[in-house]
């Protein structure tokens, strides 16, 4: 079984991705982070294989921010996958960057 972390600014495109996994398959089991700041050890917590991000321009989601929150998940876990969604239409610019 896959374990997934999803971290979403946006709470409703959190639990679309959720669902859309745990429909998708049995094989997903999925939690959603709290918050950016809880994000790494919900992954140690849950032993998770692939955390997916939502990156915007606004801190605490911006890039850097994520960057961030990627190297601690890969300190404690380097096999864990990491995911970044942007909105390409509304950021593209960022989209680019990501």
């Amino acid at each position: 079984m896959k374990r997934v972390v999803v971290d979403m600014h946006n709470g409703l495109f959190a639990d679309a991705i959720a669902q859309a996994l745990r429909g998708f398959s049995s094989d997903f089991d999925v939690a959603t982070s709290d918050g950016p700041e809880k994000t790494a050890e919900l992954c140690e917590l849950t032993s998770a294989n692939i955390l997916i991000m939502e990156v915007t321009a606004f801190s605490p989601w911006d890039m850097d921010e994520r960057m961030k929150v990627r190297d601690e998940v890969k300190s404690r876990d380097p096999a864990c996958k990491i995911v970044f969604v942007v909105d390409e239409n509304s950021e593209r610019e960022l989209a680019e960057k990501v």
